[in-house]
């Protein structure tokens, strides 16, 4: 049995979109969605698989109940042979990896299959995969030096910590690998992050539910 988990944060930000991917999991294979994973009493759920779009569900329910099964949202997308994926001709896009998910393949895997059953050309970044290093202020590793320098100049705390404008900095770098190509993400942090540096950003889960 199978039971969503859907993100505090995505819903937030893509509440159209949320609203499509309850309602295809409940029309087509009877799931439901629990509420947020940080107050919800997980002990109920044990024989359940959760599935998840967020890397932060899916460390919490992990941390609070490790008897539960997880899936990413890509995988069981990924998997299902009667879905109608958008079709994006071609067009190029970068992925981003997620530094959460760079111990996961099951969940990168599936997303570049859902790129391409998309028709997108995926555009990878040198550090992808098992070696991503973003996830937006969560983690960030600075390649100039001066930016290093800044950042230690406030003893190394938190990025999320550190005066907008110097987040913006870093964020700024970040995006520049991307050459102005459109920047697929599937991690909320790493999206606000790249919106934050002034990049052209969009989560998997808008573009896989254009056609629902």
């Amino acid at each position: 049995m199978y039971i969503y988990y859907p993100s505090c944060n995505f819903m937030k930000a893509s509440p159209a979109t949320e609203k499509k991917v309850k309602a295809y999991l409940k029309q087509s294979f009877n799931i439901n969605h629990t509420k947020c994973c940080r107050i919800e009493d997980l002990s109920a759920l044990k024989n359940f698989t959760a599935l998840t779009v967020c890397q932060a569900c899916n460390e919490e329910i992990q941390r609070k109940e490790s008897a539960i099964q997880r899936m990413s949202i890509w995988e069981f997308i990924d998997q299902d042979s009667n879905f109608i994926f958008p079709d994006f001709k071609g067009e190029k896009m970068v992925l981003q990896d997620c530094f959460r998910d760079a111990q996961n393949p099951k969940a990168y895997n599936a997303v570049r299959n859902i790129m391409i059953k998309m028709n997108i050309q995926v555009i990878e970044l040198d550090n992808k995969k098992e070696n991503a290093d973003f996830c937006g202020l969560l983690h960030y590793v600075p390649k100039n030096n001066k930016l290093k320098d800044l950042w230690d100049q406030y003893d190394n705390c938190k990025l999320s910590r550190l005066p907008l404008e110097l987040q913006k900095q870093f964020m700024k770098e970040q995006i520049a690998l991307y050459k102005d190509n459109l920047v697929v993400c599937y991690c909320n942090s790493c999206l606000r992050g790249i919106k934050l540096g002034g990049g052209n950003g969009i989560h998997l889960l808008d573009l896989v539910m254009q056609t629902k």
